[in-house]
């Protein structure tokens, strides 16, 4: 009964894997129109927060469509869920990563930095960091009516501390404390006088990962993380 739950639950994942279907996270679309609900025109403008903080930067999982939660464990593991350092099988492990950041749009300047390193404290017990520096240089600016304000200076860092542990064999969870400074045009004077600040925020991540082996007809896969609570 228990194996034939694990592969119903499988098939189920795979199934839904395989029918992807588009999301737009502030405009609806019809026919190709972006509007609000009320109706009006919608501008598809990112609205989200230091939305670099969703921007990978190990090459591996990159390579791999960002799939950070079913790989192996590694110093990596930061960016995705710190819950899996509790199964690292390595001491320790750092990772250092560099990207060249839209290069391929004439970009010249900006780059996406990441720093991450792991410990064993014994015990199914681990301790993360990870630092995440995101720099686009000067960058032209301009206001809703188009008109030119001068150029930015932007960068972005994420300071990130975490402890993991081991609860049983296959569960594991972790606490992961970040500390999130954002740059995108201090000083700046708007056109109504306003001046743009640097602002800086703390947040704090719990995530959890459950992994155990999963056996198919003639093959053996693992289901490995849930997602990470904000």
């Amino acid at each position: 009964m228990k194996g034939l739950l694990l592969r119903t639950t499988g098939l189920v994942v795979l199934a839904l894997s395989l029918f992807p279907y588009p999301t737009q996270s502030q405009c609806l679309v019809s026919e190709g129109r972006l509007y609000n609900y009320d109706g009006t025109d919608c501008r598809n403008t990112v609205f989200t927060a230091v939305p670099f903080l969703r921007m990978v930067a190990d090459a591996r999982s990159g390579a791999m469509g960002d799939a950070g939660i079913a790989t192996s464990t590694d110093a990596n593991a930061m960016q995705f869920n710190a819950s899996k350092l509790a199964f690292a099988k390595q001491g320790m492990g750092f990772g250092v990563s560099y990207m060249p950041w839209l290069r391929s749009g004439g970009f010249r300047s900006p780059s996406l930095t990441y720093l991450s390193g792991f410990t064993q404290l014994g015990s199914g017990q681990a301790l993360g960091f990870g630092v995440k520096h995101l720099s686009l240089g000067a960058i032209p600016l301009v206001n809703t009516s188009g008109t030119s304000l001068n150029n930015g200076e932007t960068t972005e860092v994420e300071f990130a501390l975490a402890y993991a542990k081991r609860i049983s064999g296959r569960f594991s969870a972790a606490i992961t404390g970040k500390f999130i400074y954002s740059n995108l045009a201090e000083g700046l004077v708007l056109s109504r006088g306003s001046v743009v600040d640097a602002e800086t925020v703390a947040a704090l991540d719990l995530s959890f990962t459950y992994q155990t082996p999963l056996s198919l007809p003639n093959r053996r896969i693992r289901l490995a993380s849930w997602p990470c609570l904000q």
